[in-house]
Protein backbone atom coordinates (compact mmCIF):
# COMPACT_ATOMS: atom_id res chain seq x y z
CA UNK A 1 0.00 0.00 0.00
CA UNK A 2 1.34 3.54 -0.94
CA UNK A 3 -0.08 6.71 0.94
CA UNK A 4 0.26 10.33 1.82
CA UNK A 5 2.37 10.98 4.39
CA UNK A 6 2.95 14.73 5.90
CA UNK A 7 6.12 16.50 6.48
CA UNK A 8 7.12 19.41 8.39
CA UNK A 9 7.60 22.73 6.59
CA UNK A 10 10.85 24.60 5.69
CA UNK A 11 11.44 28.43 5.08
CA UNK A 12 13.95 28.00 2.25
CA UNK A 13 16.85 29.94 1.15
CA UNK A 14 17.57 29.17 -2.68
CA UNK A 15 21.22 30.61 -3.90
CA UNK A 16 21.42 30.59 -7.76
CA UNK A 17 25.02 30.29 -6.80
CA UNK A 18 26.55 30.42 -10.26
CA UNK A 19 24.88 31.39 -13.93
CA UNK A 20 27.17 28.63 -15.67
CA UNK A 21 25.72 25.43 -17.35
CA UNK A 22 26.89 22.69 -19.19
CA UNK A 23 23.52 22.29 -20.62
CA UNK A 24 20.63 23.49 -22.84
CA UNK A 25 17.51 22.25 -21.46
CA UNK A 26 14.27 22.90 -23.16
CA UNK A 27 11.65 24.81 -21.00
CA UNK A 28 15.14 25.96 -18.09
CA UNK A 29 13.18 28.56 -16.28
CA UNK A 30 16.71 29.82 -15.69
CA UNK A 31 17.73 30.38 -19.65
CA UNK A 32 17.71 33.83 -19.70
CA UNK A 33 20.37 33.98 -17.06
CA UNK A 34 23.08 31.94 -17.94
CA UNK A 35 26.44 33.45 -18.40
CA UNK A 36 29.40 32.99 -17.36
CA UNK A 37 28.94 34.91 -13.39
CA UNK A 38 29.12 33.06 -10.48
CA UNK A 39 27.62 34.42 -7.10
CA UNK A 40 30.64 36.07 -4.77
CA UNK A 41 31.24 34.25 -1.20
CA UNK A 42 31.27 37.56 0.78
CA UNK A 43 27.56 37.69 -0.24
CA UNK A 44 26.65 34.72 0.26
CA UNK A 45 27.58 34.30 3.98
CA UNK A 46 26.80 37.93 4.53
CA UNK A 47 23.11 37.21 3.10
CA UNK A 48 23.13 34.19 5.20
CA UNK A 49 24.17 35.62 8.21
CA UNK A 50 21.04 38.71 7.31
CA UNK A 51 18.10 36.75 6.48
CA UNK A 52 18.38 33.25 8.56
CA UNK A 53 17.59 34.39 11.87
CA UNK A 54 15.23 37.05 10.30
CA UNK A 55 13.74 35.02 8.24
CA UNK A 56 13.17 31.76 10.76
CA UNK A 57 15.16 29.96 7.78
CA UNK A 58 15.60 26.28 7.93
CA UNK A 59 16.92 25.08 4.66
CA UNK A 60 19.28 26.37 1.72
CA UNK A 61 18.93 24.82 -1.32
CA UNK A 62 22.24 25.73 -3.90
CA UNK A 63 21.48 25.33 -7.13
CA UNK A 64 21.91 27.85 -10.46
CA UNK A 65 23.20 26.91 -13.45
CA UNK A 66 24.85 23.90 -12.57
CA UNK A 67 25.89 24.48 -9.49
CA UNK A 68 28.86 22.01 -9.32
CA UNK A 69 31.01 24.36 -11.52
CA UNK A 70 31.17 26.68 -8.89
CA UNK A 71 35.10 26.97 -7.95
CA UNK A 72 34.13 27.57 -3.90
CA UNK A 73 31.23 25.05 -4.03
CA UNK A 74 32.28 23.02 -0.34
CA UNK A 75 32.70 26.78 1.34
CA UNK A 76 29.22 27.40 0.03
CA UNK A 77 28.23 23.71 1.22
CA UNK A 78 30.14 24.30 4.88
CA UNK A 79 28.76 27.96 5.66
CA UNK A 80 25.34 27.06 5.25
CA UNK A 81 25.67 23.51 7.79
CA UNK A 82 23.61 25.08 10.39
CA UNK A 83 20.41 24.35 8.25
CA UNK A 84 19.39 21.59 6.09
CA UNK A 85 21.52 22.40 2.52
CA UNK A 86 20.40 20.64 -0.78
CA UNK A 87 22.67 20.93 -4.30
CA UNK A 88 20.31 20.71 -6.57
CA UNK A 89 22.51 19.61 -10.24
CA UNK A 90 21.81 17.82 -13.79
CA UNK A 91 23.99 15.07 -12.14
CA UNK A 92 27.06 15.51 -14.51
CA UNK A 93 29.70 16.65 -12.54
CA UNK A 94 28.86 14.49 -8.92
CA UNK A 95 32.67 13.61 -7.92
CA UNK A 96 32.90 17.10 -6.76
CA UNK A 97 30.42 16.44 -3.88
CA UNK A 98 32.54 13.33 -2.65
CA UNK A 99 32.76 13.37 1.31
CA UNK A 100 29.85 16.22 1.09
CA UNK A 101 27.11 14.49 1.15
CA UNK A 102 25.30 13.69 5.49
CA UNK A 103 22.36 13.80 7.14
CA UNK A 104 21.69 17.32 6.43
CA UNK A 105 23.86 17.74 2.94
CA UNK A 106 21.98 16.39 -0.02
CA UNK A 107 21.53 15.85 -3.61
CA UNK A 108 18.79 16.13 -6.29
CA UNK A 109 19.59 15.22 -9.38
CA UNK A 110 17.16 16.68 -11.75
CA UNK A 111 16.54 14.88 -15.24
CA UNK A 112 14.06 15.10 -18.48
CA UNK A 113 13.98 11.74 -19.64
CA UNK A 114 15.33 7.81 -18.78
CA UNK A 115 17.44 7.56 -22.47
CA UNK A 116 15.84 10.81 -24.52
CA UNK A 117 16.47 14.30 -23.71
CA UNK A 118 19.29 16.73 -22.92
CA UNK A 119 19.52 15.62 -19.36
CA UNK A 120 18.89 11.82 -19.58
CA UNK A 121 19.27 9.54 -16.56
CA UNK A 122 20.91 6.96 -18.20
CA UNK A 123 23.74 8.76 -18.47
CA UNK A 124 24.56 9.73 -15.17
CA UNK A 125 27.20 7.80 -13.09
CA UNK A 126 25.67 6.62 -9.99
CA UNK A 127 27.53 8.26 -7.02
CA UNK A 128 28.97 7.04 -3.62
CA UNK A 129 26.92 8.55 -1.49
CA UNK A 130 22.71 8.56 -1.30
CA UNK A 131 20.64 11.01 -3.94
CA UNK A 132 17.03 12.28 -4.82
CA UNK A 133 15.70 11.97 -8.49
CA UNK A 134 13.96 14.78 -10.06
CA UNK A 135 11.84 13.69 -13.08
CA UNK A 136 10.70 16.54 -14.55
CA UNK A 137 7.48 14.86 -16.93
CA UNK A 138 6.76 16.40 -20.26
CA UNK A 139 4.81 14.78 -23.39
CA UNK A 140 7.74 13.20 -24.60
CA UNK A 141 8.93 11.30 -21.43
CA UNK A 142 5.79 9.96 -20.10
CA UNK A 143 6.72 6.66 -21.27
CA UNK A 144 10.21 6.05 -19.58
CA UNK A 145 8.90 7.11 -15.94
CA UNK A 146 8.50 3.60 -15.40
CA UNK A 147 12.11 2.72 -16.36
CA UNK A 148 13.69 5.98 -14.79
CA UNK A 149 12.10 4.93 -11.47
CA UNK A 150 13.30 1.16 -12.25
CA UNK A 151 16.52 2.05 -12.46
CA UNK A 152 16.60 4.52 -9.50
CA UNK A 153 15.29 1.48 -7.17
CA UNK A 154 17.85 -0.72 -8.82
CA UNK A 155 21.42 1.22 -9.90
CA UNK A 156 21.26 4.35 -7.44
CA UNK A 157 21.17 4.63 -3.73
CA UNK A 158 18.28 6.70 -3.99
CA UNK A 159 16.74 8.57 -1.00
CA UNK A 160 13.46 9.00 -2.84
CA UNK A 161 12.04 9.52 -6.36
CA UNK A 162 10.37 12.91 -7.50
CA UNK A 163 7.80 13.52 -10.20
CA UNK A 164 7.24 17.03 -11.28
CA UNK A 165 6.42 18.83 -14.43
CA UNK A 166 8.15 21.37 -16.53
CA UNK A 167 6.12 24.44 -16.91
CA UNK A 168 7.62 26.48 -19.81
CA UNK A 169 7.47 30.13 -18.49
CA UNK A 170 9.99 32.05 -19.90
CA UNK A 171 7.94 31.19 -23.42
CA UNK A 172 4.68 31.27 -22.15
CA UNK A 173 5.17 34.30 -19.59
CA UNK A 174 2.06 32.39 -17.91
CA UNK A 175 2.01 29.25 -15.29
CA UNK A 176 -1.07 28.01 -16.78
CA UNK A 177 -0.09 28.18 -20.55
CA UNK A 178 1.29 25.32 -22.32
CA UNK A 179 3.49 24.76 -25.44
CA UNK A 180 3.76 21.69 -27.59
CA UNK A 181 6.65 19.83 -25.16
CA UNK A 182 4.09 20.64 -22.01
CA UNK A 183 1.74 18.69 -20.26
CA UNK A 184 -1.61 20.33 -19.13
CA UNK A 185 -2.01 20.59 -15.92
CA UNK A 186 -5.18 18.17 -16.13
CA UNK A 187 -2.76 15.51 -18.22
CA UNK A 188 -0.01 16.34 -15.55
CA UNK A 189 -2.71 15.11 -12.87
CA UNK A 190 -4.02 12.15 -14.71
CA UNK A 191 -0.27 10.77 -15.33
CA UNK A 192 0.61 11.12 -11.80
CA UNK A 193 -2.58 9.30 -10.53
CA UNK A 194 -2.16 6.83 -13.02
CA UNK A 195 1.48 5.60 -11.67
CA UNK A 196 0.84 6.62 -8.41
CA UNK A 197 -1.56 3.59 -9.05
CA UNK A 198 0.42 1.13 -10.50
CA UNK A 199 3.43 1.64 -8.64
CA UNK A 200 4.74 -1.46 -6.66
CA UNK A 201 8.42 -0.18 -6.51
CA UNK A 202 9.92 -0.03 -3.05
CA UNK A 203 10.74 4.29 -2.78
CA UNK A 204 9.11 6.39 -1.70
CA UNK A 205 7.77 8.68 -4.40
CA UNK A 206 7.38 12.80 -4.06
CA UNK A 207 4.91 14.64 -6.20
CA UNK A 208 4.89 18.41 -6.89
CA UNK A 209 1.07 19.00 -6.64
CA UNK A 210 1.49 21.89 -9.41
CA UNK A 211 -1.85 23.43 -8.20
CA UNK A 212 -3.96 20.28 -9.34
CA UNK A 213 -3.62 18.20 -7.10
CA UNK A 214 -3.86 17.34 -3.48
CA UNK A 215 -5.47 20.48 -2.38
CA UNK A 216 -6.02 22.49 1.00
CA UNK A 217 -2.26 23.50 1.20
CA UNK A 218 -0.26 26.48 2.14
CA UNK A 219 -0.69 29.67 0.94
CA UNK A 220 1.83 31.83 1.57
CA UNK A 221 5.41 31.86 0.16
CA UNK A 222 8.09 30.18 1.72
CA UNK A 223 10.84 30.88 -0.54
CA UNK A 224 13.40 33.28 -1.26
CA UNK A 225 15.51 32.78 -4.05
CA UNK A 226 18.66 34.67 -4.25
CA UNK A 227 20.49 35.63 -7.65
CA UNK A 228 24.46 35.70 -8.11
CA UNK A 229 24.17 39.57 -8.25
CA UNK A 230 22.36 39.65 -4.77
CA UNK A 231 18.86 40.73 -6.16
CA UNK A 232 15.83 38.40 -4.69
CA UNK A 233 12.54 37.04 -6.19
CA UNK A 234 10.28 35.21 -4.11
CA UNK A 235 8.24 32.57 -6.29
CA UNK A 236 10.72 30.39 -8.31
CA UNK A 237 7.72 30.42 -11.48
CA UNK A 238 8.49 34.46 -11.56
CA UNK A 239 12.42 33.80 -12.28
CA UNK A 240 11.53 33.93 -16.00
CA UNK A 241 9.52 36.91 -16.03
CA UNK A 242 12.43 38.56 -14.45
CA UNK A 243 10.27 39.89 -11.62
CA UNK A 244 11.94 40.94 -8.49
CA UNK A 245 10.73 41.46 -4.55
CA UNK A 246 11.80 43.13 -1.53
CA UNK A 247 12.76 40.32 1.05
CA UNK A 248 10.37 41.68 3.24
CA UNK A 249 7.60 40.43 1.33
CA UNK A 250 8.36 36.89 2.31
CA UNK A 251 5.44 35.07 3.51
CA UNK A 252 3.10 37.06 1.45
CA UNK A 253 0.46 34.83 -0.06
CA UNK A 254 0.69 32.93 -3.31
CA UNK A 255 -0.09 35.65 -6.09
CA UNK A 256 -0.97 32.89 -8.90
CA UNK A 257 -3.33 30.32 -7.00
CA UNK A 258 -5.13 29.67 -3.90
CA UNK A 259 -2.42 27.68 -2.74
CA UNK A 260 1.33 27.76 -3.25
CA UNK A 261 2.03 25.73 -6.54
CA UNK A 262 5.69 24.66 -5.37
CA UNK A 263 4.00 22.36 -2.83
CA UNK A 264 4.32 18.44 -2.80
CA UNK A 265 2.98 15.26 -1.47
CA UNK A 266 5.11 12.05 -0.09
CA UNK A 267 3.81 8.45 -1.04
CA UNK A 268 5.65 5.73 1.22
CA UNK A 269 5.57 2.65 1.30
CA UNK A 270 3.89 2.27 4.76
CA UNK A 271 0.81 1.36 6.91
CA UNK A 272 -0.27 4.87 7.74
CA UNK A 273 -3.63 6.08 6.31
CA UNK A 274 -3.18 9.82 6.42
CA UNK A 275 -2.76 12.21 2.96
CA UNK A 276 -1.17 15.70 3.60
CA UNK A 277 0.79 17.81 2.03
CA UNK A 278 4.07 19.54 2.20
CA UNK A 279 5.96 22.53 1.02
CA UNK A 280 9.67 21.38 -0.08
Amino acid sequence: MIVGVHMSLHNTLQFFITNQCNKRCAGCFYSDQLSNNHMDFDLYKKTLQEYVPKFNITKVILLGGEPTLHPRLSEFIEAAKSQLVTIYTNGSNLDVLEGQVSEKVTVRIGVHGYSISEKPLADVKPPNYPVAIVYMLRKDNIHELSQAVQDAETRFDCSYFMISSIRDVAVTKSFWKDTNETLSNKDYKQEVVKFINQYKGKLDIHVANRGTLYGNGHNTCRFINIFPDGSCTLCPFDISLGVKNRPEEFGRRCNKHNECLLQKTIWCKSIQDKLANYRY
